[in-house]
């Protein structure tokens, strides 16, 4: 028995754009308007990789924990590359709350930008 391999469709995310409270994070473990990391927060290395787990998978178009409707929204922009919006959401394995936003999907001036919900 063979099989097809399915090609891989990246998103073109354009520039991609990190808060500063995400770029903090990374590089400390400390969350914005916090003072120190929270218990259990894990190491750097696993703080990078994280964040690039949910990045990869928002360019592979996965919306990671992103509510049905919305998941839906982004598969239409997607499909017609219409210059909308695609957001994805990640809270799993203990890590805090993150959106991926794609602003202009489709077009020249597409961007995408890491943020914690309260950096909006």
């Amino acid at each position: 028995m063979t099989t097809t391999a399915r090609p891989l469709k990246l998103l073109n995310l354009g520039r991609f754009v990190l808060t500063r409270g995400v770029a903090d994070f990374i590089d400390t473990g400390v969350m914005p308007y916090e003072d120190e990391p929270r218990a259990n927060t894990l190491g750097l290395d696993w703080r990078r990789h994280w964040i690039t787990v949910c990045v990869s998978s928002h360019a592979e178009g996965c919306w990671g924990d992103t509510c049905p409707e919305d998941a839906a929204l982004n598969d239409e922009v997607y499909r017609d590359r219409c210059g909308g919006r695609l957001m994805s959401t990640w809270h799993r394995s203990g890590f805090p709350k993150l959106w991926i936003i794609t602003e202009a999907y489709g077009t020249p001036d597409c961007y995408t930008c890491a943020l914690w919900p309260e950096e909006y």
